[in-house]
């Protein structure tokens, strides 16, 4: 029954050795993975950036500043001159808090009267806005007994959800998750494409054929993109009717922004397909993408909890940009404008991974 046992195991080891990339991808993956990952995901949700609107400016109202940043739940990130500001730099998602301190804070503290402070939370992931939420009231609840016990309470948080008031998790994660898959789909389609050609033979084909670097590597991208965008409009149909998570945004800059990812990710897998001497490379290439893509662009986890280094790092993954760009438009109808400092990035991005997947193909080089 095992009969030459010994011999296939020699001649599968003797192949290994003489794929040195593919063995070291093997060994080298779990152990980057592991602590990347060990070090950048955390369950526990702080560092909650806020804004304030405080325009009486008082020692008091200060001073309950100091005891919300105390909780390390909250990291004030600057002030705003107006409720208009505030609520535009949560649209743009720079801030998941807009803070609203009374105008006649210290008036209503020596009438003894309870002075009510505004939580104006994003509530599009609705784990972090029931922590803000809790965080807040309970700030409130400790700095009004530093005034002893008096009823009614000199300080009272008032919080409200924005975007998502029912605090429904589909909201959060399907818009991300559309993100996710739409990566791995559009990805996978060229990572195989060129090393795929190497491997039947076809390539020399193309060789001595009159086709242009920059025709044959558009040429595998472009079907590659019709099948992504029927693949997105599918997932928005299934979004809206399944999950009940509406587009609140424009459907016209949601698809302009979609093809931009589509062609992004796209550029990256006909990179992979470029690099890859094999189609198991390839395949390992593509998973050494798609993990981080899924626990460090924000999914899943709160990239302002992760350590510095790791949080600079993950603005090097496309789906950081397209995750927080569906969660704009869809929960937050948020413009292009302020979206630019995702779209900005996402766009050079795309160039830069398709001009290096165009240096880097030679189409007269086997």
């Amino acid at each position: 029954m095992f009969r030459g046992l010994s011999g296939i195991v020699y001649k599968e080891l003797l192949q290994a050795r003489r794929d040195p990339a593919t063995l070291v991808l093997a060994l080298a993956i779990p152990v980057i993975q592991l602590t990347i990952f060990g070090f950048a995901i955390h369950t526990e949700i702080r560092d909650i950036q806020a804004v304030v609107v405080d325009r009486a400016n008082v020692r008091v109202g200060r001073e309950f500043l100091q005891a919300l940043e105390a909780t390390d739940t909250f990291r004030i990130v600057g002030h705003a001159a107006d409720r208009e500001e505030a609520m535009a730099l949560l649209r743009e998602g720079r801030v998941q808090v807009a803070v609203f301190l009374p105008d006649d804070l210290a008036e209503r503290l020596l009438a003894r009267e309870t002075a009510a402070v505004q939580f104006l939370i994003d509530g599009s992931d609705s784990n972090m806005a029931m922590q803000a939420q809790a965080a807040a009231m309970g700030t409130a609840v400790s700095f009004s007994a530093r005034f002893g016990s008096v009823a009614p309470p000199p300080i009272e948080a008032r919080p409200r959800l924005l975007y998502n008031p029912d605090g429904r998790s589909e909201a959060f994660f399907v818009p991300g998750l559309l993100g996710i898959i739409l990566q791995l789909v559009t990805t996978t389609l060229t990572a195989f494409a060129i090393v795929r050609e190497r491997e039947r033979g076809t390539l020399e084909q193309l060789m001595v054929t009159p086709v242009s670097r920059l025709a044959l590597t558009l040429g595998k991208i472009l079907p590659s993109i019709l099948v992504g965008a029927a693949a997105t409009v599918l997932a928005l149909l299934a979004m809206v009717h399944v999950f009940e998570v509406g587009i609140r945004g424009g459907l016209g800059l949601l698809a302009a922004l979609t093809g931009l990812f589509l062609f992004t990710s796209l550029a990256i897998g006909l990179l992979i397909s470029a690099i890859a001497r094999s189609q198991l490379q390839a395949l390992m290439m593509t998973l050494l993408l798609m993990l981080p893509s899924v626990l460090l662009s924000g999914f899943m986890f709160p990239r302002d909890a992760m350590p510095t280094p790791i949080r600079e790092l993950t603005w090097l993954i496309p789906a950081t940009y397209f995750i927080e760009i569906m969660r704009g438009v869809v929960l937050r109808a948020a413009s292009a404008r302020e979206l630019l400092r995702f779209i900005a990035p996402l766009f050079a991005l795309g160039v830069a991974f398709y001009a290096v997947a165009a240096l880097r193909f030679r189409k007269y080089v086997a």
